[in-house]
């Protein structure tokens, strides 16, 4: 899958813009912030001075040709709203402590050429504890040509939602003190690509289904057109929080529900669910050189039951899993603890490992990952097989951990997740 052409959409529009008409806007309160953003036009640039700003709203804003760019450093919007709106982009500003319609702090809807980019989102309260946060950081509802890249995710009930959107690419953010990584429902055309996700923190007594990278359709259909790369899953903790997770229906009659052209490859997931990398009714996957390895927590003869403040769960051993119909596929060059594949499926070049480590780890690694939060340069291998690195400076730096082995609210009643 190569980069298609509306990636490089913002670029082109750039470059044919005339310098003698955008304009550079400098606001320094809402009431200016107001007025730039009602009278901007293609190409300018509103740059705030440091301060907090109540949450904005863009509506039935259209911008033809180079996007408006609302850029500061130092300045936090409270929560932004693009609804009905083209054409804009938000960069190197902190977004957070309120929410729009739908508990978005960053809401995108029924709008396209947008782009979030650099800038720390957060929710509530930033104490690198999201038992206390509702908000889904940015959200996307009928959308299309949308870039999220180079964000920070932080202290929010879910990092991203997209819904019945497409032509997304989500790429190079840091997504930690969460309690649901990012959520992919009835898209069409995404890239996600060399993001980093750790840190993430469910309540096990509310039953929560924590995932890093999850997708599941509705009435207008499942996702399709998927490249899925390089992405850093480093979910190590007492907390079996799931990796790769792509529900399509398996049902004779469910075709509109199935996933369709899904390609998953250089990931790696580090961490003590079963779902290291797990699809259901696809047509036309490919997941080759991923490794999908089990954390200390996992590798527990006896692994702990969940704990009574819900901060810990049990534990299994995660697995690479293709399963129900599909026309064809390929899953090639990854390593795993375990493999569950359909029988159709050109399988080659896979390496299982033990769960325990040893030898066996000691010959495919050159430095074998040990502990909750090993470096990304442990999961180097000695041979084709497991992921490459691909990235470079795009994955964000790793994350500090809180202070503790969990978060030190231990026992407080988390807020409610529902959408």
């Amino acid at each position: 899958m190569r980069t298609a052409p509306w990636q490089l959409l913002p670029l082109l529009l750039l470059a044919g813009c005339s310098a003698a008409t955008a304009r550079s806007l400098s606001v320094s309160d809402d009431e200016g912030l107001q007025k730039a953003v009602a009278s901007a036009r293609s190409g300018d640039r509103i740059t705030l001075a440091p301060g907090v700003y109540a949450p904005l709203s863009i509506r039935d804003r259209a911008i033809e040709g180079a996007p408006v760019t609302i850029v500061g450093k130092g300045a936090r919007i409270a929560a932004v709203a693009f609804e009905g709106s083209r054409g804009w982009a938000l960069e190197d500003l902190e977004l957070g402590g309120a929410v729009m319609a739908r508990n978005r702090v960053v809401l995108i809807q029924n709008s396209g050429d947008i782009a979030v980019r650099n800038s720390l989102i957060r929710g509530m309260n930033p104490n690198k504890d999201p038992w206390d946060d509702a908000a889904f950081g940015v959200g996307l509802r009928r959308a299309d040509k949308v870039e999220i890249v180079g964000n920070r995710f932080r202290d929010l009930g879910v990092g991203f939602i997209a819904g019945t959107s497409s032509n997304i690419l989500f790429q190079g953010n840091s997504i930690a003190y969460v309690r649901e990584g990012s959520d992919w429902v009835a898209i069409k055309t995404a890239t996600i690509r060399c993001n980093r996700y750790s840190h993430i923190f469910p309540n096990w007594l509310r039953k929560e289904h924590p995932d890093a990278i999850q997708g599941w359709w509705t009435g207008d259909g499942n996702n399709e057109n998927f490249l899925i790369e390089g992405n850093v899953l480093m979910l190590g903790g007492p907390r079996a929080v799931q990796g790769f997770f792509l529900a399509g229906s398996i049902m004779p009659d469910g075709e509109k529900y199935r996933l369709r052209n899904i390609t998953i490859r250089d990931n790696i997931y580090y961490g003590s669910s079963r779902h290291g990398i797990s699809i259901t009714g696809v047509e036309n996957v490919v997941i080759e050189r991923n490794t999908i390895l089990p954390s200390p927590h996992a590798q527990q003869d006896n692994p702990p039951p969940r704990s009574e403040d819900g901060r810990r769960s049990s534990a299994l051993l995660p697995r690479i899993a293709v399963i129900g119909p599909m026309s064809t596929g390929r899953v090639a060059g990854n390593i795993a603890a375990k493999l569950q594949l359909e029988p159709q499926l050109d399988s080659q070049g896979n390496v299982t490992l033990p769960p325990q480590g040893g030898k066996a780890w000691a010959r495919a690694f050159a430095v074998p990952p040990t502990g909750d939060d090993p470096s990304v340069a442990d999961f180097r291998t000695r041979s084709d097989a497991g992921a490459r690195p691909i990235c470079g400076s795009t994955l964000p730096a790793p994350v500090e951990a809180p202070s503790g082995p969990d978060p030190s609210t231990a026992g407080q009643q988390t807020v409610d997740l529902s959408d």
